[in-house]
């Protein structure tokens, strides 16, 4: 992925896959825009966009980012954080061991 866009009922969003391992010559990632969801901030009309020119260029060192195989660094994933099972839950996987296990499996979010 190179790039993406979302966009809303009153204005859209674009941001960069890799961004952080991007050159920003014409500082187009302000802190400012940053705050808004995508790169180039909350974009409500063409006017909010940089000159075509430029994203074009933008959008090529990304693309090669991608063709030059330069990756992302990985993010330590969270640690497990220890889940407080009701006592009847933990009833029910004593007649289970095959739910106990699948459980105990489970990422937090599950």
């Amino acid at each position: 992925m190179i790039c993406s866009m979302a966009s809303f009922k009153q204005h859209c969003a674009f941001g960069f896959r890799k961004a952080s391992l991007m050159d920003d010559p014409e500082n187009i990632f302000t802190a400012e825009k940053k705050e808004g969801m995508g790169h180039l901030g909350e974009i409500t009309s063409i006017k909010d966009l940089p000159k075509v020119a430029l994203l074009i260029s933008y959008i090529k060192h990304a693309m090669q980012l991608n063709d030059t195989g330069i990756k992302l660094k990985a993010t330590k994933s969270a640690e497990k954080m220890p889940i407080a099972v009701p006592d009847y839950f933990a009833a029910a996987f004593n007649k289970n061991k095959t739910a106990a296990m699948v459980f105990k499996k489970f990422s937090p979010s599950h």
